[in-house]
């Protein structure tokens, strides 16, 4: 089909191919729970109940981070050494302040004390030792 150009609005004859289109993406962390879901089900993994909190901890660099998931979703498979851990987590911490706030949450204050002892009678002990 041959189109006299001069027919044509000026527009229309400067222009030549189709429109291009971007599709737009989406750059967020949206998983899709019915694929890891069917993946799950692929791997024959098994829920495993009862774990009130889960604890991961990274050796990415000297201190250490640790992730923290309260009421977890455990998946496994043990036979595969294949284990889906899935749920809410609290932010990324150095391991100090995890430990900080594991011993403020979990010992008294007068087992801090004994502790406190026990460290110093230890260093004493050592020190006796190497003048010996």
């Amino acid at each position: 089909m041959v189109v006299d150009r001069s027919k044509l609005p000026a527009r229309a004859a400067a222009r030549v191919g189709g429109q291009r289109r971007t599709a737009s993406h989406s750059h967020g962390a949206h998983v899709d729970v019915s694929a890891i879901k069917s993946a799950s089900k692929k791997s024959q993994l098994q829920a495993v109940p009862g774990f009130d909190e889960v604890q991961i901890y990274l050796n990415e660099n000297e201190n250490g981070d640790v992730i923290k998931i309260q009421k977890p979703e455990i998946n496994a498979n043990i036979k595969s050494n294949t284990f889906v851990v899935s749920g809410g987590h609290q932010d990324r911490r150095p391991i100090g302040e995890f430990w900080q706030d594991l011993i403020g949450n979990t010992i008294t204050p007068e087992q801090l004390q004994k502790l406190a002892e026990l460290q110093k009678d230890m260093k004493a002990q050592e020190t006796a030792e190497e003048k010996q």
